[in-house]
């Protein structure tokens, strides 16, 4: 499974721990939790307009309890250091979470 991240704008570098995160055989109504670490790796801050998981409904998007897909304001200071964006070597942890609602 690929998980392609949209809305970017910035002139730091994001690094995304892992390019795919493999969940297995799921049953429909149970949960896998899996997570994926931003860290920015460049000079400049990095500002998120949004996180966007395309191709299904079956999977979520947390930072701490929030959803950013539904909770915008989320994105505003994702590595909370009280500045707009991930600052340089910030990180900001994201839990994918897989919950299929059909077989």
């Amino acid at each position: 499974m690929s998980l392609p991240i949209g809305g970017l704008s910035a002139i730091g570098e994001l690094h995304a721990s892992a390019t795919s995160l493999p969940f297995g055989r799921v049953a429909v109504g149970d949960r896998v939790e899996k997570t994926l670490i931003l860290t920015n790796l460049g000079t400049s801050p990095v500002t998120m307009e949004g996180l966007t998981i395309m191709g299904t409904t079956d999977f979520s998007i947390l930072m701490g309890e929030k959803n950013p897909q539904q909770d915008p304001s989320a994105l505003a200071d994702p590595d909370e250091d009280g500045q707009p964006g991930i600052a340089p070597d910030g990180q900001v942890k994201l839990r994918i979470v897989y919950r299929p609602v059909t077989e």
